[in-house]
């Protein structure tokens, strides 16, 4: 775990993506400590709204309708924007995994059919 980014108890479940929601954009958090998982970080494009003095943290306890609104809609954002950067590679990715299954099916129906030939190849000879 690094400050409050508990990663490590996903990285040891088994996760190989996780999603690191920061509160800031300069937390200290090394993404390189975890070099075999996938680690999409998502940091505000600007001070969070009503985050208290310097933009620490302590003004986030204080939990009312307002605030948790603009915080809601603020992550929102900068959600959509950091899953835009990623959704032509992830579509390229899902295409290509579709690709290999249609390859392996295709193999799949080839190898029958070789040996259905070789069957009847045999029975001729």
């Amino acid at each position: 775990m690094q400050g409050n980014t508990p990663v490590t108890p996903l990285v040891d479940a088994g996760c190989n993506m996780v999603i690191v929601t920061h509160l800031s954009d300069g937390s200290l958090w090394d993404r390189q400590a975890f070099p075999d998982t996938t680690i999409l970080e998502i940091r505000p494009r600007k001070r969070l709204k009503y985050a208290g003095d310097g933009g620490n943290s302590g003004g986030l306890l204080s939990f009312t309708s307002a605030h948790t609104d603009a915080w809601r809609q603020q992550g929102y954002e900068d959600t959509m924007l950091a899953m835009e950067h990623i959704r032509k590679p992830l579509a390229a990715r899902q295409a290509l995994t579709r690709s290999e299954a249609v390859l392996q099916k295709s193999l799949d129906i080839t190898e029958e059919a070789d040996l259905a030939l070789r069957n009847a190849m045999a029975r001729i000879k």
